[in-house]
């Protein structure tokens, strides 16, 4: 069986993946698509993310954070609405199926980060912590705000794979160029 892979970086500003083992280190430079990005965590500074599954084969097929500042709602929904909703999805919770998926985290809505669909959709606490994950913002542009998130990456991938006992589906994604200097 092959090893998962380390790292992922995911496009928001259209579907587009990296997976593999990474030279990034903090104190190098990262390009997504040729543009220089800083890494950080989230534009309403939420410190976990759970994860997406597919409950029947156990794959996951994305992250979520929970949005539990009111105030940060708004600006969120308008930051989902500029990336590819292929991708990203604000979900406010008014649909009962949304509900139920969300039963076990409250009402609060969420950012939702999708590389797959589910057949079965599920959602499961992880608390990824910032460290395993970052937004890349575009370094040029100011300072993590709607226009200038690029992608989303997941470090150490492999680990919580394994320790969720899930396997990543096959991703049929376009390969967004990532490089390390």
């Amino acid at each position: 069986m092959l090893r998962p892979p380390k790292f992922m970086f995911m496009g928001l500003q259209s579907p587009a993946i990296y997976l593999g083992a990474t030279d990034w280190e903090m104190n190098k430079h990262v390009f997504i698509n040729g543009e220089k990005v800083e890494g950080n965590d989230t534009p309403w500074n939420a410190v976990v993310a759970d994860l997406l599954i597919d409950q029947n084969e156990r794959k996951l097929v994305g992250v979520t954070f929970a949005i539990r500042k009111p105030d940060f709602c708004e600006p969120m929904r308008r930051i989902a609405n500029r990336l590819d909703r292929r991708v990203v999805r604000y979900n406010d919770l008014q649909q009962d199926s949304e509900k139920r998926l969300y039963q076990a985290a409250g009402d609060a809505p969420h950012i939702e980060i999708y590389w797959s669909t589910a057949r079965q959709p599920g959602f499961e606490l992880a608390q990824i912590l910032c460290g395993q994950w970052f937004w890349w913002y575009a370094a040029t542009r100011t300072e993590n705000s709607e226009s200038s998130v690029i992608a989303f990456g997941v470090a150490d991938l492999d680990e919580l794979l394994s320790d969720h006992r899930l396997i990543l589906p096959d991703l049929h994604l376009p390969k967004l160029d990532v490089r390390f200097a």
